[in-house]
């Protein structure tokens, strides 16, 4: 009860300072957004966007606090416009002063440099303000001039949707210093479309669009929408340009709009092409030529010729690429009319290539009817480094991040067929939980390297007519090499030596498609601790094959299918956006190879089946935005080891995860190590867990949930709730806690085994990077006995309890 007091009297404390006290004299403080009535929720959302004052942001359903206004006015209390000008003008007179008395080229340019660092700094506090008012927010004095605005421009959108009759009045509600105001609109009857006629005298183009009229956007009958028309212009426009009209502007498309002929709320709409002054028709333009111009030849060395007969014509420049290869991508053709499709579709294919800076395509007109299509392109530099130097954190780490340095070459155009050869090497000292224990930080050591080469076709015998077809999907074959190196302190090092061939597709950057036919890895264990040993050693006796067989000298193969759809860009925070992943994937179907080829080897060779789906999506509405995750996954080991790869496992708990328990120790299932310290109460019994030690399962279910919103500009903060768990599917395993619980997923009783954890998040972005700083406590908690699992009320009441199921992530960018 104490506690609930000693909120309201902080509420009560800090509502008092919601800004009245900064009020000017005589005006009035804006203290919600504007309502707007006679609208429907849709419509509203619409509209939003268009009121240009709003009431000060509050603090989510915390406090009643405007703590962005409140921040700027604090910083207002010390702001003085005078001293920030004397501070330029003494920055002004140093600078004279240095100037005069060196003479040295390079000590002015230094001192230069320093002094306007210093200049813009105080420039931006004298335009912007200081530190906290920019921080801040302005005061949301009413101010009755933007509202008039925001009518007008709401009309203005109204009328645009077909409410050509609309009304919009404005009320104001005043109470002491505050102020309510609503906007209340009416909209009438909305305007339909009742006939649409064509006013065309070019009877080619009428022919055209005759054709394509069951795709047009306006349809008799639908209400009008400006946005609509603006659509079908530009369907018109794309027609025309992809059918040899080069010359036809948009401006030639008009839409009449006439309300006195149609009966009550009806709409005749006309759409009128016109002729180009002094001509009575558009001409149709024809590709004669094509030229392909290179600024620089960063080639293969070895000339490339043309077999075939040369549709493209390619200046000495282009000699070091393959003309084969540029010939096929380039799809303006000669004796073909001209396509503002096919234009935009070479550009992006030739850039497709990675091998040029830009593409600039232009048409020279020969004659009246006639084109030239010149393509002119600046290649890359053949040779290009990079390095990346920083901090890195796994995406199961549960300790603060740990250095890195990445290192990287490539070769552009290797072997003269637009081939990418890559090289990366990379080195990291990572901050990772051991697997049986939480207590050794930095633990993990790495280095490594990957070498791919990349080639721009697939590598397949495949028919010409059949390589044309799918020219359009950007098909590629990807060969990579990789090495590792991982030292886990107190555990084990090993070498892994991994290589795969893959194909790549895509149609475009909303779909990708990878398909890997063969892949094969060879860990070689270097050495183990010895206690380490023993642990694995009681882990094998269990049954948990997984993670012995994990630290065994394996050889295993791989074939795999991964597609990636992505809507709007997923990760750009504002816009709505969607990202769907599937992976499925075969391990050991080329097991009984190995076997032939090595007889007498004593690796582990795994075989398994896996699929795996990840769903993210980002909303975004005026009170924040939501993200949402769901994680779906089961893999099946078979064969003689019967038991997954380490890393084919599944694994739950940690800051990308279920974040209110420690990484990688959530599950399997109601599964739960006691610890040796358990508290009793007066009606509950609250079992603490031990979690020091790593589960892995072979089926997932993860969902997460945040909503999301600003504290100040670079400052946010979210309220998320995860769910899920991990659990075995291999009965053989006899791993049992102190209730028996075995971690097996069964149908009947899987939903009663769903984790649940909840929490408060603050999230920091420098712009190139967000660092995230994640609290979390647990709320329902399956490895306590059944009817005993949620644990919220224990946890609020009792300190010891607390620590035990609250956890604390610390991550670099957002969870999903």
């Amino acid at each position: 009860m104490k506690p609930i007091i000693l909120y309201l009297s902080l509420i009560l404390s800090l509502s008092s300072c919601i800004g009245y006290r900064f009020l000017p004299k005589g005006e009035k403080l804006l203290v919600k957004d504007p309502k707007i009535i006679g609208l429907s929720s849709n419509q509203e959302k619409e509209i939003v966007n268009f009121v240009t004052q709003r009431a000060n942001k509050r603090l989510a359903a915390l406090l009643p606090i405007s703590h962005l206004a409140n921040i700027y006015e604090l910083g207002a209390l010390r702001y003085d416009t005078t001293l920030y000008h004397e501070k330029m003008q003494s920055l002004n007179a140093k600078n004279n002063l240095e100037m005069i008395k060196t003479n040295n080229n390079r000590k002015i340019i230094r001192i230069t440099k320093k002094v306007n660092k210093k200049i813009d700094k105080t420039n931006i506090q004298l335009t912007q303000g200081n530190y906290f008012m920019r921080l801040g927010e302005p005061l949301a004095v009413y101010d009755k001039e933007k509202h008039i605005e925001s009518i007008d421009k709401i009309m203005r959108y109204l009328f645009s949707k077909g409410y050509f009759n609309a009304t919009i009045n404005l009320t104001e509600k005043i109470i002491n210093k505050k102020i309510k105001i609503s906007y209340e609109t009416k909209l009438w009857n909305q305007f339909l479309i009742d006939s649409i006629k064509y006013d065309i005298n070019d009877n080619s183009i009428k022919m055209l669009l005759e054709k394509n009229e069951e795709v047009s956007f306006l349809i008799k009958g639908m209400p009008y929408d400006e946005q609509k028309i603006n659509k079908e212009r530009a369907r018109i426009y794309n027609v025309l340009s992809d059918n040899g009209y080069y010359k036809f502007d948009k401006k030639f498309i008009t839409f009449d709009l006439d309300t006195t002929i149609a009966k009550r709320n009806g709409l005749w709409v006309t759409v009128k092409i016109s002729s180009p002054a002094q001509q009575d028709h558009h001409n149709k333009y024809t590709v004669t030529a094509v030229n392909f111009y290179s600024s620089k030849n960063t080639g293969y060395k070895k000339k490339n010729k043309l077999i075939e007969q040369q549709e493209v014509v390619f200046d000495k420049n282009s000699d070091g690429f393959n003309k084969k290869i540029l010939n096929r991508t380039i799809s303006i053709k000669p004796n073909k009319l001209y396509s503002k499709s096919e234009m935009l579709l070479t550009q992006q294919r030739l850039n497709l290539l990675k091998t040029f800076k830009f593409i600039n395509i232009n048409y020279d007109t020969i004659g009246q009817n006639n084109l030239i299509a010149q393509i002119f392109s600046s290649p890359m530099d053949k040779y290009q480094t990079s390095n990346e130097i920083g901090f890195l954190q796994d995406d199961f780490s549960q300790v603060l991040p740990g250095p890195f340095v990445n290192l990287g070459i490539k070769k552009r155009n290797a072997f003269g067929n637009f081939e990418l050869a890559e090289l990366n090497l990379n080195f990291s000292l990572l901050g990772i939980s051991n697997i049986d224990s939480r207590n050794q930080a930095y633990s993990l050591f790495e280095y490594g390297g990957r070498l791919s080469f990349t080639f721009h076709h697939f590598l397949f015998p495949l028919s010409s007519n059949f390589t044309k077809k799918i020219n359009s999907l950007n098909p590629r074959t990807r060969l990579s090499f990789y090495y590792n190196y991982e030292d886990r302190t107190k555990e084990y090092e090993r070498n892994q030596i991994f290589t795969d061939f893959s194909y790549l597709w895509s149609q475009n950057k909303k779909k990708q498609f990878i398909f890997t036919p063969f892949g094969v890895n060879y860990t070689e264990i270097r050495q183990i601790n010895p206690s380490f040993q023993t642990f694995l050693n009681t882990q094998d006796t269990l049954g948990n094959r997984s993670l012995s067989a994990a630290f065994k000298p394996s050889l295993t193969t791989l074939t795999s299918f991964e597609a990636i759809l992505n809507q709007n860009n997923y990760g750009n925070l504002s816009t709505h956006s969607s990202l769907l992943r599937f992976l499925t994937e075969s391990g050991g179907l080329y097991v009984n190879a190995f076997e032939n080829l090595l007889p007498y080897s004593n690796f582990t060779l795994f075989q398994w089946l896996k699929f795996n789906v990840d769903f993210r999506a980002h909303m975004i509405s005026k009170k924040g935005q939501i993200a949402f995750k769901i994680n779906l996954g089961a893999a099946y080991a078979y064969g003689d080891a019967q038991a997954l790869p380490y890393e084919r496992r599944f694994y739950a708990g940690g800051s990308n995860s279920i974040r209110a328990w420690p990484v990688r120790r959530l599950g399997p299932g109601a599964y739960g190590e006691m610890s040796s310290m358990k508290h009793t109460f007066a009606e509950d019994e609250v079992t603490q867990i031990n979690y020091q030690r790593e589960q892995g399962g072979d089926f997932i279910i993860e969902t997460s949930l945040e909503y999301r919103n600003k504290l100040t500009t670079s400052l946010n903060y979210a309220f998320f709730a995860d769910i899920g768990n991990i659990w075995l599917l291999n009965g053989n395993q006899s791993i049992k806690d102190y209730e028996g619980d075995d971690g097996i997923f069964r149908f009947d009783s899987f939903y009663k085994e769903l984790a649940l954890g909840i929490g408060l998040g603050l999230r920091y972005d420098f712009s190139f990077m967000v660092l995230r700083l994640d609290g979390a406590i647990q709320v329902v908690d399956p490895a306590q006995p059944l009817g005993q699992r949620y644990v919220l009320n224990q946890l609020l009441s009792q300190n010891e309890v607390f620590r035990n199921k609250s956890n604390i992530n610390i991550g670099i960018g957002l969870p999903f």
